[in-house]
């Protein structure tokens, strides 16, 4: 029902219209890598900041735990190797397009893009939170097909 005019019929919800709208929900996190000590610390700490964290120490696991929980966000530590970490990192990107990767770095000379940054290892906490936050908002939104409302 109209009620600026109340003989008149609404005007037609058009779905379009909601295409960057995104869920009141927090912001999810996936923690994955084998310093445990890391992923324990940083996945407190982000929670005690509302964000909704997991921890995947398992690289066997990994994509089960990403398929389950989808996060929008994955945090990998980097382990022995930088090009074992962004390997992952690439492999996590081609699969889930509704996902943004982090990895957590000894290296100082890591470029970022879009949806794959880089973050200096036991760095600033606010550079880790400030890193959640850009990638999150890099994310595109979900691409769902279009629905007609007759």
């Amino acid at each position: 029902m109209n009620l600026d005019h109340p003989n008149q019929p609404d005007p037609p919800f058009e779905l379009h219209a909601l295409k960057n709208v995104r869920p009141l929900r927090p912001i999810r996190v996936l923690f994955a890598g084998r310093d445990p000590r890391y992923l324990r610390v940083m996945s407190f700490l982000l929670a005690r900041r509302g964000y909704e964290t997991r921890r995947s120490t398992k690289h066997a696991v990994l994509f089960a735990d990403v398929a389950s929980f989808r996060p929008d966000i994955v945090v990998l530590a980097e382990g022995q190797s930088f090009g074992d970490a962004v390997g992952q990192a690439v492999a996590l990107l081609g699969r889930a397009e509704n996902v943004s990767v982090i990895v957590s770095t000894s290296r100082d000379d890591a470029p970022s893009a879009s949806r794959l940054r880089f973050v200096k290892r036991w760095g600033s906490f606010d550079a880790l939170v400030d890193a959640v936050e850009r990638s999150w908002a890099d994310i595109p939104p979900a691409v769902e097909p279009e629905r007609s409302i007759n």
